[in-house]
């Protein structure tokens, strides 16, 4: 049987602390929420002291971010964990969303569809799948770079 944990620490030492007891204890893997840091931070911080920890965003608020910046992020915490890194994902509530993070929240159900979706584009991209072209309705993605829209494309 495998047992996850939930949580992290108030600072990087104390995350570094939390994956290294979470791992000690035979614990599979650690999800580490969205908090006052940035969550793709914090799991960097973890993935530093673990050796054979699973560690995954439990959840990381997408509208916060491009996709290209989370999948940059992702990519380097599944390198950094030898591919122990698991992407969680969000869309997090109006309010957090436009006040704290001040992105737009228009559309989530869409929106977090598509940007799942411009993910795995990227994904493609950087294992030289293909090159990297994603067009959709929020998200449009280039050779050149990726703009996350807030409204329907034109």
């Amino acid at each position: 049987m495998q047992l996850d944990a939930f949580g992290s620490g108030g600072t990087l030492e104390a995350v570094q602390q939390t994956a290294h007891q979470v791992e000690e204890a035979g614990f599979s893997a650690l999800w580490i929420p969205e908090g006052p840091r940035p969550v793709f931070s914090v799991c960097t911080a973890a993935a530093l002291a673990s050796r054979s920890l699973t560690l995954g965003t439990g959840v990381a608020v997408a509208f916060a971010r491009s996709p290209m910046v989370s999948a940059q992020a992702a990519w380097m915490l599944s390198d950094a964990t030898e591919g122990r890194f698991l992407l969680g994902l969000g869309t997090q509530v109006r309010a957090h969303v436009e006040r704290r993070f001040s992105a737009s929240f228009e559309h989530p159900g869409p929106r977090i569809r598509e940007y799942v979706a411009s993910l795995r584009a990227v994904f493609r991209a950087f294992r030289g799948e293909e090159r990297l072209s994603f067009a959709g309705d929020y998200v449009l993605t280039a050779s050149q770079g990726m703009v996350a829209r807030t409204h329907r494309l034109p």
